[in-house]
């Protein structure tokens, strides 16, 4: 048994070289549920050292604590890591279990990558509407997260009611219609004729991205994989239906901005 655990005991010693008897907490920590049924023999000796009660529990908690560190590790070098670190050591200082701890961490990171946060400014209202829509049963451990950050940066954010991001038929079935209305009246012109205001348009009906913002848009933020975002919130990815008309916007938007760079150079209104 020895020769063929070795590696397992050195790891063992590592344990009692930087902490002394190992827990076994440290020693499901440590040591992964995979080497644990690898040496089966040998973990069973040991737990007769150390003592078998509580086992159970110490390697279920040791698992919920790795999946814990694989949340905060999506969030690192992001713009929102200070504030999901800060979140989870609020979590950790009261009394819940570990995993309770991982599933509204979870969801705050969810949340957070989805809506671009950052830690240095609240998020719009429109952004918990958007996440709540793909994900409504999330609702409970995001108001958690939002709570939090309201009462320890005095960000002025809230939950929105359910009714403001639950599906509305009548809602949905007006917002159809006008997107509708809009194509016919498009007709068959091709997309690389369409005007700003007109693909503008489109889009606000297609997403509810307010038509202010399409319309007056600056510059435009891309994606790795070609999404466009059309506001802080929401991006469409290549191969969405509604990807061509987005895209012609980008180029308008982008030629805009090129045309008032240019004028400026030689003293013109940008």
């Amino acid at each position: 048994m020895l020769g063929a655990s070795l590696s397992y005991f050195e790891k063992l010693d590592d344990i009692a070289e930087e902490i002394g008897a190992p827990t076994l907490g440290r020693l499901h920590e440590s040591i992964t549920s995979a080497d644990h049924r690898r040496h089966l023999l040998a973990y069973r000796y040991v737990l007769g050292r150390i003592g078998e009660d509580g086992a159970a529990e110490a390697r279920v908690e040791a698992a919920e604590r790795i999946r814990l560190e694989e949340v905060l590790s999506r969030a690192k070098g992001k713009r929102y890591e200070a504030l999901l670190i800060a979140y989870v050591q609020q979590l950790r200082t009261g009394s819940l279990a570990v995993k309770t701890v991982r599933l509204y961490a979870g969801v705050a990171q969810s949340f957070c990558e989805r809506a671009r946060a950052s830690a240095e400014r609240p998020w719009t209202d429109t952004a918990i509407k958007i996440f709540l829509q793909q994900t409504p049963g999330a609702a409970s451990s995001l108001s958690r997260f939002v709570s939090f950050c309201r009462r320890h940066l005095g960000w002025d954010i809230r939950m929105p009611s359910k009714r403001e991001w639950q599906h509305d038929e009548a809602r949905a079935s007006r917002d159809v219609e006008r997107l509708r209305r809009i194509l016919r009246k498009l007709g068959p012109r091709p997309i690389s004729e369409l005007k700003l205001l007109e693909v503008s348009r489109l889009i606000s009906a297609a997403t509810g991205v307010p038509m202010r913002t399409l319309s007056s848009a600056k510059q435009v933020s891309r994606t790795t994989s070609g999404g466009v975002f059309v506001d802080d919130n929401a991006r469409i990815e290549p191969g969405h239906r509604l990807y061509p008309y987005v895209h012609r916007w980008q180029q308008l938007v982008e030629r805009r901005f090129a045309d008032s760079q240019e004028r400026s150079k030689f003293g013109g209104p940008a």
